[in-house]
């Protein structure tokens, strides 16, 4: 049986028609899944995108309000060792049986003031290393010069932190 004969019968029509519509909507879904499943792949690249640079922006947040605390820290300090000093004197004082001797301030209230270095201690070393975490590379160099130092506080690390600050900022513009 020839093309001819084979298209002249009357099922033929249907048939070809069914199986060409069938092919369609193969086609059809094929490519709509395909369009699909790129426009769910830009959509999950375009989230976790946006999760770190959100996370990168309340990182530099809290880099700012880190560096900022530094001169709270050097009056807790400063404060802490007062206190110890007084408490020296105070006991000296008490031994020589001296009189309007001045006592230090209550234990309590010196452990408040160590409590809020503590924490302050314990911002700025989160802050640094989920910003190792959530930034490049690119600004390793700027972040291990400013954690040579173990007194973060000090007034002469303030560029450091503002050289952080400016690297932290210019990674997320490149975003």
């Amino acid at each position: 049986m020839t093309f001819n004969q084979l298209v002249q019968k009357k099922w033929f029509a249907p048939l070809f028609v069914a199986i060409l519509g069938f092919v369609g909507a193969l086609g059809g879904s094929l490519v709509s899944g395909m369009f699909q499943l790129n426009q769910w792949d830009s959509q999950i690249a375009y989230e976790k995108k946006k999760a770190v640079l959100e996370q990168r922006v309340k990182l530099l947040e809290k880099l700012s309000n880190v560096a900022n605390s530094a001169a709270q820290m050097r009056t807790y300090n400063d404060y802490l060792v007062l206190q110890a000093d007084l408490a020296q004197i105070y006991a000296t004082c008490q031994t020589n049986r001296e009189k309007g001797c001045i006592k230090p301030d209550e234990p309590k209230v010196v452990a408040e003031i160590n409590v809020k270095r503590t924490e302050l201690n314990a911002e700025y070393s989160s802050t640094i290393q989920l910003m190792k975490v959530y930034f490049s590379s690119s600004i390793l160099p700027v972040l291990n010069e400013l954690t040579s130092r173990k007194d973060w506080w000090a007034p002469d690390v303030e560029a450091k932190f503002l050289a952080l600050v400016g690297s932290a900022s210019s990674e997320i513009e490149s975003l």
